[in-house]
C-alpha cells in the first residue's frame, strides 16, 4: 500500500494509525538487517504520535 492510499485507509478508519506504525515496524525489522537503510528509530515517539492520530480521529478531526 502507498502513502496516500494508507492515509486514506487510516482517515477512513479502515486501519488505525497504531496498526499502520506496526506493520510498517514489523517491515523494518524483516527487512533492514539485511539492506540496512534505518541507522535510528524512535518507536516511542512514533507509537505516542500514532496513538494522538487515532485520538484525534476518534474524536472527529480528520486531517487534511
Amino acid at each position: 500500500m502507498g502513502a496516500a492510499e494508507l492515509a486514506s485507509a487510516i482517515a477512513g478508519g479502515r486501519i488505525s494509525a497504531s496498526e499502520a506504525l506496526d506493520a510498517c515496524l514489523a517491515r523494518v525489522d524483516a527487512l533492514n538487517p539485511e539492506i540496512n537503510a534505518i541507522v535510528e528509530t524512535d518507536v516511542e515517539a512514533a507509537r505516542a504520535s500514532a496513538r494522538a492520530a487515532d485520538e484525534a480521529l476518534a474524536s472527529g478531526i480528520v486531517p487534511d
